[in-house]
C-alpha cells in the first residue's frame, strides 16, 4: 500500500481502555493484492501515546509479528507445516479430486453456450437455453490418469487455452492459469462476470484466429500425483445476454513420450453456476480445501538438564502404558546440554524431515486427562504422569514449576524454561440447584461447590463469568434467563464454565415443542450499534457500524471504522457462544461452540402480512 503518512486517531479516555500494569497493542493490517505492484509494498507503523503525557508504544520497539497464514488464534505454530500447506493445497474446493461430482451432468466437450446460427462454435453441449439471461458462469471437470514415471517426469507441462470470454483453469483445486475475470489467487463466484467480452478463433463467423495461447507450466513432479488428477476450468461471460462462451483447453506432457492428457472434445462433468458448485458446508470456508493445520496444537516439551546432550534414538513417548513404543523419535533426534524439545501432539507422525518445522508424534492429548509417558532406548520408563495428568486448561500448560513441583503454569513458555510457581487444579465446578428449561414460574436459585473455600463468580446476559458477579447468596429467576457460572479458588486455575439457560412461564404451545437456546456475550458474540437498544461498541455477528446502503447495497464510504460483520466469513469470524437443547424427553444437551453467519451486503424489505394473516413474533 502506499504509505499516506501519520493518521492520528482520538479514542476514549485513558481509564477506560487501559489496566493497571501490563497492557498490550495489536495491530492487524492487510495488504490491497497478494501479487503485482498493489501487493509488493506493505507497512504498518503505530504509537500510542496519552494526549499531552507520555508516548506508551513506540513503532521502533521491538514487536511481535505473525505472519496471517492462518488464524492467530493462540499456541505453537509450525509455519513449515503451515506453508506447505498453502502452497501445495491451497484452491477450491470443487476443483479438487475428493470433490463428489456425481450430481454433475456428464457430456462430451467443450460445454460451452452458442445462440449463432450457423453456429460460430462447435461445442459437444450447448447450454445456451438454460444459460442465456440466467448466469455468466460454466464449470467443468475432466478427471484423467497419468502413471509414476510421468508423474516423476522433470519436463514442464504444457498448457493451451483458447476462450471467450474469461476462464481460469484449476489442477486438482489448485489455480493454473486465469483470464479476464476475477482476482488470480481468490475464488471467484458464479455471478461475476469477465471484464470485457474476448473472441475465441472460430468467432464472427469464422473470421476471428490467432487467439490461442500455449503456456509452459512447472513439472509434473511439482503439480501432479501418480494415478487419478482432474483439471477444473471454471468459463465466464462478460454479460448474461453475451450470446456465445466456450473454453478449449488442452493439458500435455513434454519431453520423451509427452501425451495429450485432456483435450477439448474429452468427456467432461459440468455444472451450470446459478449457484455456488459447492454444498454449503464446503462453501462456508471459501479457498483452501480443508482448515490448514491447527495453531491451538497439544504438545509436549522435554529437557535435558544435563551438561552433555542427550541422543534420542530408540525413545518414545506414549499416551497409553499398555502400549510404550507408540511414537518413536526419529533416528538421531537430540536435546543439546540443557536445552529443550518441542514435540507436538497432532496425531500427524511428521517431522522436519518431512518439511515440518517441528516433531509431530502420532497421538493428541486429552483435555480430560489421560497418561503421558517417556521411555529408553532400553524399554524403561523414564518419566511418567501416572494414571494421567489432570484436566487441561486452554490457557494455561501444566508442567514443572520453578520450585520443581508440578502445576498448572500461567505463562506459557514452549521451548525455554518454566516460570512462576503452579497452581493447583480446578476448583468443582459449581452445581444449580435447578436445571435450566422450562419453568412455570420463577425460583430462588441456589449455586454451591463441593470444593471447600471456593468463591463462584457468574452472569445472568451469556458472557462468560470473567470477572462477571461474585456470588453471595440465592439468585431470583423471574423472567427468562441464561446464568453462567464458574469457580475459583486462591492458587488454582478457574473451573469450567457451566451454562443453565431458564425459559420461564412460556405458553403450553412452546412448551410442547422441544427447545434450542444460544446464548453469548451481548456485546462481543451477537449484537452491534445498528441494533434498536444495541451496544456502542459491540462487535458481534449482527453488527453493522456506519457505512450506507446505496442501491441497497452496503458499502463502507471509505471510513476505516465501518464494518458489516454478516458480510464476513470464515474461521476469523467465529464467535464463542453456548448451545442449549431441551427434547421433549431425556436429558438436555449443554456445550460451548463457535456461531458464524453467513450473510450480505444487501438491504432487502420485509414482506408485509398478506391481508387476513397474522404476524409470528419470537419471545425473549
Amino acid at each position: 500500500m502506499n504509505n499516506p503518512g501519520w493518521e492520528t486517531i482520538n479514542l476514549s479516555a485513558a481509564n477506560t481502555r487501559l489496566v493497571v500494569g501490563q497492557n498490550v497493542l495489536c495491530l492487524q493490517a492487510h495488504n490491497q493484492s497478494l501479487t503485482g505492484p498493489a501487493g509488493a509494498n506493505f507497512l504498518m507503523l503505530a504509537d500510542l501515546r496519552i494526549l499531552g503525557g507520555d508516548t506508551l508504544v513506540n513503532h521502533t520497539a521491538p514487536w511481535r509479528y505473525f505472519p496471517g497464514l492462518i488464524e492467530p488464534s493462540g499456541g505453537v505454530l509450525d509455519d513449515g507445516l503451515s506453508r506447505a500447506f498453502l502452497e501445495a493445497g491451497a484452491g477450491v474446493a470443487w476443483g479438487a479430486l475428493t470433490f463428489n461430482d456425481a450430481s454433475w451432468p456428464v457430456g462430451p466437450g467443450p460445454v460451452g453456450i452458442e445462440g449463432a446460427n450457423p453456429p460460430d462454435y462447435l461445442l459437444g453441449v450447448n447450454l445456451y437455453a438454460q444459460a442465456y439471461n440466467v448466469t455468466p458462469s460454466i464449470y467443468t471437470r475432466r478427471v484423467f490418469t497419468i502413471t509414476p514415471a510421468e508423474a516423476a517426469s522433470a519436463s514442464p507441462l504444457r498448457l493451451t487455452i483458447d476462450y471467450d470470454d474469461g476462464l481460469i483453469v484449476y489442477l486438482n483445486g489448485k489455480e493454473l492459469a486465469r483470464r479476464n475475470v476475477g482476482t488470480p489467487g481468490i475464488s471467484t463466484p458464479h455471478g461475476a462476470f469477465a471484464w470485457s467480452g474476448h473472441n475465441a478463433n472460430g468467432d464472427g463467423g469464422g473470421t476471428v484466429s490467432g487467439q490461442q495461447e500455449v503456456l509452459l507450466l512447472g513439472a509434473p513432479q511439482e503439480v501432479l500425483r501418480p494415478g487419478e488428477n482432474v483439471l477444473g476450468v471454471q468459463l465466464h461471460r462478460a454479460s448474461l445476454t453475451s450470446s456465445d462462451a466456450i473454453a478449449r483447453v488442452t493439458l500435455e506432457t513434454t519431453g520423451a513420450g509427452g501425451r495429450v492428457l485432456c483435450q477439448p472434445t474429452d468427456t467432461v462433468s459440468y455444472f451450470l453456476g446459478v449457484q455456488e458448485p459447492v454444498v454449503a458446508e464446503q462453501q462456508e470456508d471459501w479457498g483452501p480445501l480443508e482448515e490448514p493445520p491447527d495453531i491451538a496444537n497439544d504438545w509436549v516439551e522435554l529437557h535435558n538438564s544435563g551438561a552433555t546432550e542427550v541422543n534420542l534414538t530408540g525413545w518414545s513417548l506414549t499416551d497409553n502404558p499398555g502400549s510404550l513404543r507408540k511414537w518413536m523419535f526419529p533416528t538421531n533426534t537430540v536435546i543439546p546440554a540443557g536445552g529443550y524439545l518441542l514435540v507436538l501432539a497432532t496425531g500427524l507422525d511428521t517431522s522436519p524431515a518431512a518439511g515440518a518445522s517441528y516433531l509431530h508424534s502420532n497421538f493428541k492429548l486429552s483435555e480430560a486427562g489421560e497418561y503421558l509417558g517417556l521411555v529408553n532406548a532400553t524399554g524403561a520408563i523414564v518419566d511418567h504422569l501416572s494414571p494421567a495428568f489432570p484436566p487441561q486448561s486452554y490457557f494455561h500448560s501444566y508442567g514443572r514449576d520453578t520450585n520443581g513441583q508440578w502445576g498448572h503454569l500461567s505463562q506459557v513458555t514452549p521451548g525455554a524454561p518454566n516460570l512462576g510457581q503452579g497452581l493447583a487444579p480446578a476448583p468443582a465446578a459449581p452445581a444449580f440447584s435447578v436445571a435450566g428449561g422450562f419453568h412455570s414460574s420463577g425460583f430462588s436459585l441456589v449455586l454451591s461447590s463441593a470444593t471447600p473455600g471456593a468463591l463462584i463468580a457468574y452472569t445472568l446476559d451469556g458472557s462468560d463469568p470473567n470477572p462477571g458477579l461474585l456470588y453471595v447468596g440465592p439468585l431470583n429467576i423471574s423472567s427468562n434467563r441464561i446464568v453462567r457460572a464458574r469457580a475459583l479458588k486462591s492458587r488454582s486455575i478457574p473451573s469450567p464454565t457451566i451454562t443453565h439457560t431458564y425459559l420461564i412461564n412460556q405458553s403450553a404451545a412452546r412448551r410442547a415443542l422441544p427447545a434450542l437456546c444460544l446464548g453469548g456475550d451481548p456485546t462481543l458474540t451477537f449484537y452491534g450499534p445498528n441494533t434498536s437498544g444495541g451496544p456502542t461498541n459491540g462487535e458481534g455477528l449482527f453488527a453493522i457500524k456506519g457505512g450506507t446502503y446505496v442501491d441497497n447495497i452496503w458499502t463502507h464510504n471509505n471510513d476505516p471504522a465501518a464494518f458489516h460483520y454478516p458480510m464476513q466469513r470464515g474461521r476469523a469470524t467465529e464467535k464463542p457462544a453456548t448451545l442449549e437443547f431441551f427434547p421433549l424427553s431425556g436429558p438436555p444437551l449443554r456445550t460451548d461452540l463457535g456461531l458464524r453467519l453467513a450473510g450480505s451486503g444487501w438491504s432487502r424489505p420485509r414482506r408485509p402480512d398478506a391481508p387476513g394473516g397474522r404476524q409470528q413474533r419470537f419471545g425473549d
